[in-house]
């Protein structure tokens, strides 16, 4: 009796490689690679790291038959055949009474990554207008639609780069710094890290912070708000950044929101209730004042980090994601940082992706490519499609 089962075929390193041609050929040797196996495709989608398909079938025999063979088929009639597949595939059974979300899982997927053509198949953007001058403006859905398209070259740009394993743990990483944290102790322990890092950059300390986590015992703000002079020495001592002043920051901010908690509950219904009462739209600018305010050594700028560590993704932006969507075209240089962060939110809505996902991208893209602080258009893949690289080229 046939079987259902979803089956997962990906590229190896799971990158980006089925564009063009070879997304083509990867549909195309579907048909004639269940035929030669016996088994039957159900439903389908060639993502560009691989092949999501519902298989009815008899025996897992026979899938490994179809996998094999689909391999071979999809390589055929390309001159050049960089794809390689992994060794392994994963099979899942399906229960008939569940084929509908089965279905309904591979159609997102199929809406979520519409096919990108190869950068060499594309006709050469001309500038729309001189260097210099004021591109025209676009409605915001325009502007978003065209952000879809470019955050999704963008992203085959970055898993050619770094592999599709290493880039989507990367990205875990950031989304995971920027979550909203589950309690006080994680809320605060972001504060300091803002505090640990001016003048460093957060690299530094997030390679450290198991050591800086494990002397501050956990970041408990009772705790660290009874630290002495004792405890100041032991911190001067530990394998962490040996500042004293910051160091003493922390201390005293870990008092500042005690006294906080003692009259609101909790620090964090503080900042529930103000944020209740501002606006996203703005970069939450009451809450920025109110963060400033509560804490030492915490300026505007460090407030404004420090919300984005809290989950209010509209109140930073990242330097290297700003450089990105700017000399995409998606906003101008003048908009404020408010205005980035929606343009990302409304770009990774429409990519059914979390915000953060989507700006830590850009992020990549920005510090391992060519769109550097300096930007070196000439080496560039996506300088086609960029105002910026096509002003360059043209002058």
């Amino acid at each position: 009796m046939d079987r259902l089962w979803f089956i997962v075929l990906d590229t190896e390193r799971l990158r980006s490689a089925l564009s063009g041609a070879h997304a083509r050929a990867a549909r195309n040797a579907l048909a004639p690679a269940a035929t030669a196996a016996g088994v039957v495709v159900v439903d389908a989608c060639v993502v560009p790291c691989g092949v999501r398909a519902l298989i009815l079938a008899r025996r897992s025999a026979d899938i490994r038959a179809f996998a094999r063979r689909y391999v071979v088929l999809a390589a055929r009639g390309l001159e050049d055949v960089h794809v390689r597949w992994r060794v392994a595939m994963r099979v899942v059974p399906v229960p008939s009474p569940r084929i509908g979300a089965w279905r309904a899982f591979i159609a997102r997927m199929r809406a979520a990554f519409v096919e990108v053509p190869n950068m060499s198949d594309q006709t050469p953007v001309k500038p729309s207008s001189a260097p210099g001058r004021a591109p025209r403006r676009k409605g915001a859905k325009a502007t978003a639609r065209a952000g879809v398209s470019l955050v999704r070259a963008v992203d085959l740009v970055v898993d050619a780069l770094l592999g599709g394993d290493e880039c989507a743990a990367r990205l875990r990483r950031y989304v995971a710094d920027h979550d909203a944290p589950a309690d006080d102790a994680s809320a605060f322990a972001r504060l300091c890290e803002v505090i640990f890092a001016q003048g460093l950059g957060h690299a530094i300390v997030i390679r450290k912070r198991p050591a800086i986590a494990d002397a501050f015992e956990g970041f408990t703000p009772t705790t660290v708000a009874s630290y002495g002079e004792a405890d100041v020495r032991r911190l001067l001592g530990s394998p962490i950044i040996r500042n004293e002043a910051k160091i003493r920051a922390c201390i005293e901010n870990a008092q500042r929101w005690c006294d906080v908690a003692k009259s609101e509950g909790s620090y964090l219904a503080r900042i529930a209730r103000i944020a209740a009462a501002d606006s996203p739209a703005e970069g939450w600018p009451s809450l920025t004042t109110a963060v400033a305010a509560d804490f030492a050594r915490i300026s505007e700028t460090a407030a404004r980090q420090t919300l984005k560590r809290w989950g209010f993704f509209t109140a930073f932006g990242n330097p290297g994601s700003r450089r990105v969507i700017e000399r995409l075209g998606l906003i101008d240089a003048t908009a404020t940082p408010a205005t980035g962060q929606l343009l990302v939110g409304s770009v990774a809505d429409a990519l059914l992706r979390d915000p953060y996902a989507v700006e830590g991208l850009l992020a990549l893209f920005a510090a391992l490519g060519p769109c550097n602080p300096e930007p070196r258009c000439d080496a560039c893949t996506l300088s086609t499609r960029c105002p910026t690289g096509a002003q360059r080229h043209a002058s």
